[in-house]
């Protein structure tokens, strides 16, 4: 990843977990916790489901195209995707 990739990976960390602080977290209740959180950052708009695949597609449906950042209610990371072996 260069370092221009890094720093929009960052921003759009940063948008989706302000979205998430501002909006979601208000609106989750205690039987959302381990749902999926589909963000779409740019539109402050999102989605939860226990569904990945439901979220995200309720959310596409309403913003098609949307730059779309997927958590999970309580912020544990929905996946850890690595590159190669050399990763840390």
């Amino acid at each position: 990843m260069s370092k221009q990739n890094g720093r929009q990976h960052d921003e759009e960390e940063r948008l989706a977990e302000s979205v998430y602080d501002r909006l979601v977290a208000p609106a989750v209740a205690p039987e959302d916790d381990n749902k999926f959180v589909a963000i779409a950052y740019e539109v402050e708009d999102f989605e939860i489901d226990r569904s990945d695949f439901a979220a995200i597609s309720r959310l596409h449906e309403r913003h098609p195209g949307a730059k779309t950042w997927l958590m999970r209610v309580g912020k544990l990371p929905a996946y850890l995707v690595r590159r190669g072996p050399n990763v840390a």
